[in-house]
């Protein structure tokens, strides 16, 4: 799963192909990857799909309906790895863009 997750992190970074991605990876099992999965770097790359996919409004729009904050929250808590820290950081950064966010 390391690599599928890793494929996808790098297409979501992608303009072209980002709605794609998102329209086929649902944010629910994202979500539980971030908190379930027992491999680290897994963690990190699904993180940075989050990430990536956040970088569009839309998407922000879905990642904080769907409980997002509270998984980063909780997967941040839980963690002690400084990758998957700077992913969520990174991940609360975009999501800190999102004028729904600030309502």
């Amino acid at each position: 799963s390391n690599y599928a997750i890793m494929s996808l992190c790098n297409l979501a970074s992608m303009c072209r192909v980002r709605d794609h991605v998102a329209a086929e990876v649902g944010l629910t099992g994202l979500f539980g990857l971030m908190k379930e999965e027992a491999n680290v770097e897994c963690r990190v790359y699904t993180t940075m799909l989050v990430c990536n996919l956040s970088s569009v409004e839309k998407h922000r729009s879905a990642i904080l309906t769907g409980g997002g904050l509270r998984c980063l929250e909780s997967v941040a808590a839980s963690v002690d790895d400084i990758n998957l820290h700077r992913a969520i950081l990174l991940t609360l950064y975009n999501i800190s863009a999102c004028g729904e966010s600030h309502a």
